[in-house]
């Protein structure tokens, strides 16, 4: 059940009308400047574990030249040396440096997948944004030009001597203060507009936007927490964090066996008459400096524990907030939505009835306050529940996935 039910989900439509075309997402988010860094930062962590992989363990050359003074045979004779000597990295550490490179590579990608996901998030804040002023700027503009309608009808009252002139002053006033708010809403607009064309230029803006209608959640909270946690970069981010740190708590307590350091010596002595062929071999004695490395390092990892577990409990509770969030918008714009079309029928009745001259102006204006309030805050209870519901998708991969490359169990 619970298959046939995810694969139904899914069948969402490729383009939401109410979303940014999917070749502008795509391309918005690929050229984020967060999602560029951290494509750096794969090629970064590529050259680190090529690094670690080939190790700094370096060949040394060292060369010496001497000049000996033999009195007994009235000689200066030159004298020279040649040594080589390179640290040997003990094998148990070259396989320990390799996992570290590996999980460094891991932890590149998923910082690649957040930061395209966190982008993801931004730009679906933004575009809802934007819309929540386009819908007030449609919703006043739609307002004054129902106010200039009315004050036309009492103008024509006024003419014919059937309204006084106050009204008409009223009437006016009304529709003043509605253009008012009307260009308000265009200044908030080309404000939420310009800021999504500065932070995603690839977004373009249609002159009339569509919404779709809400759609409840069918699934419960539990899905929706597993299949989000299942995927969360930042759950994955932390876990492997804390793998590098314990594969460097293990490097450190393995540097407690020092890596010792082997070569060969040749050397000219006596005017070339003696010649020395020799081994070397060193290690430093290990101190208090290694072992308290190594104590740092384990550490180290405790913390990178904790913080995942930290992580993953705030992951739950935005879950859950999200959860909560998304149900009561849905519930809340069903309720505004009759509510918005009871007050535009009074409206409407109330307007004919001041046609005829059964009600007074000031009931007039005071329906058509009314009718346009429910109506925007119908209007932005959709946008909240539309909102609401593409954050729990993004959250959950279900919409705008284009890191799945990225992830790693």
């Amino acid at each position: 059940m619970r298959i046939l039910w995810l694969a139904a989900f899914l069948c969402i439509p490729a383009q939401a009308a109410d979303l940014p075309p999917l070749y502008e997402v795509k391309s918005a988010l690929a050229h984020a400047p967060t999602v560029k860094e951290q494509e750096a930062g794969i090629d970064l962590q590529r050259s680190n574990d090529a690094r670690l992989k080939a190790g700094s363990y370096e060949y040394t050359v060292q060369m010496t030249g001497d000049r000996r003074k033999d009195d007994s045979i009235r000689q200066t004779l030159n004298e020279w040396s040649l040594q080589v000597s390179r640290p040997l990295r003990l094998p148990g550490k070259k396989a320990i440096d390799e996992d570290i490179g590996r999980q460094d590579m891991v932890t590149a990608r998923l910082a690649h997948g957040d930061a395209m996901h966190e982008s993801a998030k931004r730009l679906l804040g933004l575009w809802f944004a934007w819309l929540r002023e386009k819908s007030r700027e449609m919703a006043w503009q739609n307002q004054a030009n129902l106010l200039e309608k009315e004050m036309n009808v009492v103008e024509k009252r006024l003419h014919a001597g059937d309204a006084p002139r106050l009204d008409l002053t009223l009437a006016k006033a009304a529709f003043d203060q509605a253009r008012f708010s009307d260009l308000q809403a265009k200044m908030n607009e080309a404000i939420a507009a310009r800021r999504l064309a500065l932070n995603f230029p690839e977004i373009s803006l249609p002159e009339n936007p569509t919404l779709s209608d809400p759609r409840p959640l069918a699934e419960p909270e539990k899905f929706w927490r597993e299949k989000i946690i299942s995927q969360n970069h930042a759950i994955l981010l932390a876990r492997s964090e804390e793998k590098k740190a314990e594969l460097q708590a293990s490097r450190s307590r393995a540097d407690n066996l020092p890596d010792p350091t082997i070569g060969i010596n040749y050397s000219s002595e006596y005017g070339g008459s003696q010649r020395v062929v020799g081994g070397i071999l060193s290690f430093p004695l290990p101190g208090d400096y290694r072992r308290a490395g190594a104590e740092g390092a384990a550490a180290a990892a405790e913390m990178a524990m904790q913080r995942e577990l930290d992580v993953k409990r705030r992951v739950e509770s935005d879950v859950s907030s999200n959860y909560i969030m998304a149900e009561a918008s849905y519930n809340g714009w069903e309720k505004s939505l009759d509510a918005a079309k009871g007050m535009v029928k009074n409206a409407d009745l109330v307007s004919s009835a001041y046609a005829l001259g059964e009600v007074n102006l000031a009931e007039l204006l005071t329906a058509r306050r009314l009718a346009i309030e429910s109506q925007l805050a119908s209007k932005l209870a959709q946008i909240d529940a539309l909102d609401a519901r593409y954050r729990l998708m993004i959250d959950a991969h279900l919409l705008w996935d284009f890191d799945e490359n990225t992830r790693q169990k």
